[in-house]
């Protein structure tokens, strides 16, 4: 079975790989708020989340390349 963009190797749900997804998208629809209404909270609100995106979409990064250094090194 191959994994989905939301699914990790094994099959499981990643929820790191949810989350991520949901801030991205959350941190969007703060910066067109922000942009409409004018007020600087939606922007900030948009970094925030941007960087929370950015922190889950790491975390999965992390361990994936952890995942394949310790394949690399079994082998």
């Amino acid at each position: 079975m191959t994994p989905t963009a939301i699914q990790e190797a094994d099959g499981a749900t990643s929820m790191r790989r949810i989350l991520a997804l949901y801030y991205s998208l959350l941190a969007g629809a703060c910066f067109i708020l922000g942009a409409i209404n004018g007020q600087m909270a939606g922007f900030y609100s948009g970094i925030g989340c941007a960087g929370t995106s950015l922190i889950f979409m790491g975390m999965t990064t992390i361990s994936d390349i952890v995942a394949l250094w310790k394949t690399a090194k079994g082998s």
